[in-house]
Order: C-alpha cells, then sequence, then structure tokens
C-alpha cells in the first residue's frame, strides 16, 4: 500500500518553510500548500511587514471612496491563522536573509535562525519562500 504524502512528512520530520510576505500571493500560496497537506510536512512561519493578516489590496480605492468597509478587505484575519498553524509575524520587516546558516533577520535586528533561537522568537528555516 502507497503511504500518503502528507503522512510521510508528519512527526520529527517535519521542516520549518518560512514566507517572506504576507500579501495576497504569500498568503494564497500558504492556503494552498494548507490544503494540500502541507501542513504535515512544514511547519509554517509568515513574515509581514503588515501589522495585521492579509488583506485584498484591489479594494482600498473602495475604502477611500466609502464603498467598502476596511472590514470586508480581509482574506486572511488574523485568527485563520492561529486556526491554520500558522505563525504569523505580523508588522515585522525582513531586511536580510543569510541562506548559509538559514537565518532571516527582522528591522530591528533580531535574528531568527534554526541554530540559534532568540528566546523571543523561535524562526529560522529549512525552506523559504519570497513570493512576488
Amino acid at each position: 500500500m502507497m503511504q500518503e504524502e502528507s503522512e510521510m512528512f508528519a512527526g520529527p520530520d517535519r521542516q520549518r518553510l518560512v514566507v517572506i510576505g504576507n500579501g495576497m500571493v504569500g498568503a494564497r500560496f500558504v492556503e494552498e500548500l494548507i490544503a494540500r497537506g502541507g501542513s504535515d510536512r512544514y511547519d509554517i512561519v509568515m513574515f509581514g511587514d503588515e501589522p495585521t493578516g492579509n488583506y485584498n489590496r484591489i479594494l482600498l480605492s473602495g475604502i477611500l471612496a466609502g464603498s467598502h468597509d476596511a472590514d470586508d478587505t480581509y482574506i486572511n484575519p488574523l485568527e485563520w491563522y492561529e486556526r491554520n498553524g500558522v505563525t504569523l509575524h505580523a508588522g515585522v520587516r525582513v531586511t536580510e536573509i543569510d541562506h548559509v546558516v538559514f537565518n532571516v533577520t527582522d528591522a530591528e535586528y533580531e535574528q531568527f535562525t534554526q541554530y540559534y533561537v532568540p528566546p523571543s522568537r523561535e524562526e529560522g528555516f529549512n525552506v523559504i519562500v519570497h513570493p512576488t
């Protein structure tokens, strides 16, 4: 019997996947990854410059025009990330990626690495995605 792919990567062999960017493309990537069982294979961590969950930027002009409410634009509110086991660092801009030691550094020079884990944050990566 063939083993399901999601079962092959469950447990201690899970890798940490870091997504830099919580915009529409990054969020869509993570939605699709989760839908295909990727949360069994990866601990998913996202960094987003915005202090909120992701939203539909196309509707921003409607907010300014008064035809849409800001709440109408949210695609994934903060609760979605928690419900799906995604660690979101909202309002955290990544300024450096070190592919040698597998760490990312944010705008406040806090490092997120798989080898050294700062006490307040626990991020490093095995796989990194920077959607545009």
